[in-house]
């Protein structure tokens, strides 16, 4: 026996897993195998996928692995000889498995496995043949048995007929008998019906003609207590607070004073000073101290009296200065 190898890879892009109560088929290939197994037919029919998933989860394609020797060929691509030769060994393994198609627990899982992707699925090797592909419909197919049996009658239905019918529902998927409904408890007897006596209609004059007048009268008293009532609270507010003395406490009231008078002394001092300031720059500014001395020319010394005629005194001294000056 050969190891598995890889035949064919298949891209889900416009595909989609077929399903049974909720899951995909392929991804119950050990349960398929093992149901082939358990009723002797060929186990090396359905090659084993491998799927490959995206970033979000969501299958992108399927790698399928098998036994065999050879290189992996499509069935359409035969000679018609060895094409019928295949064909005649598909229709004997299709027919070894009408058993487990006709069973109400497997047959859903392994009428849903034997739709394939593609015709092209079943690949052809030196010694046998191999499906792959399986298990996978075109996007929107859903779980419509109608839907999935045309599917099946187009593919391997046109060499096993059986299959051409729509795979039913799982046991799974069945819904349970119901069971017969128990019957009606007898019925009470009705008591019987209570004889109310007729209301009064009110009287529609009353209504209509009669009080009319009342809305418009009851809004005019209700505005005319409301000015009233406004004009009384303005007098009100008027009145209490004309005859009151207007006040403002000062908080820390002697602190305050204190530095007010501080203050006010310290502008009388400045006030002094820009005086005494003021007067100095009134007078001369260059003034030394003490009495200035006077400017007046100093008086002359009284002089003999000269004669009339003009000479000089007896004792000598005549009245030129410069004619004396030589004889000092």
């Amino acid at each position: 026996m050969s190891a598995p190898r890889l035949l064919a890879r298949t891209d889900l892009t416009g595909l989609e897993p077929v399903t049974l109560d909720g899951r995909a088929v392929i991804e119950t290939y050990p349960r398929l195998k093992a149901m082939l197994v358990s009723m002797g037919a060929d186990a090396t029919l359905f090659a084993e996928p491998v799927l490959t998933r995206g970033a979000n989860g969501i299958p992108t394609a399927v790698a399928w692995y098998g036994e065999g020797e050879g290189e992996p060929r499509p069935l359409s691509s035969l000679s018609p000889a060895r094409r019928a030769e295949t064909e005649a060994q598909l229709r004997a393994a299709l027919n070894a498995l009408r058993p487990l198609l006709e069973d109400r627990e497997e047959g859903p899982l392994l009428h849903r496995a034997l739709i394939l992707a593609d015709l092209d699925g079943i690949l052809v090797l030196d010694r046998g043949l191999v499906l792959t592909g399986w298990g996978l419909a075109p996007k929107g197919t859903g779980e419509d048995p109608a839907r999935l049996g045309a599917l099946l009658a187009e593919g391997l239905g046109r060499y096993l007929p059986a299959l051409a019918k729509p795979p039913g529902p799982s046991v799974e998927a069945s819904p349970p008998r119901r069971r017969p409904d128990p019957p009606p408890p007898p019925p009470w007897p009705s008591p019987p019906p209570l004889v109310t006596a007729p209301m009064a209609a009110p009287p529609a004059a009353a209504t209509t003609s009669s009080g009319w007048w009342l809305l418009p009268a009851g809004l005019t008293v209700a505005i005319v207590f409301l000015l009233l009532g406004f004009w009384l609270g303005w007098r009100a507010a008027v009145g209490e607070w004309a005859g009151r003395e207007l006040f403002a406490v000062l908080a820390e009231e002697t602190p305050n004073r204190v530095a007010l008078e501080q203050a006010r002394a310290a502008n009388a001092d400045l006030e002094q000073r820009i005086a005494a300031l003021r007067a100095v720059l009134a007078g001369d500014v260059c003034r030394p101290e003490g009495p200035l001395p006077t400017l007046e020319p100093a008086a002359e010394p009284e002089r003999p009296e000269e004669g009339r005629t003009g000479r000089p005194a007896e004792d000598g001294t005549g009245s030129d200065p410069a004619q004396a000056a030589p004889g000092r």
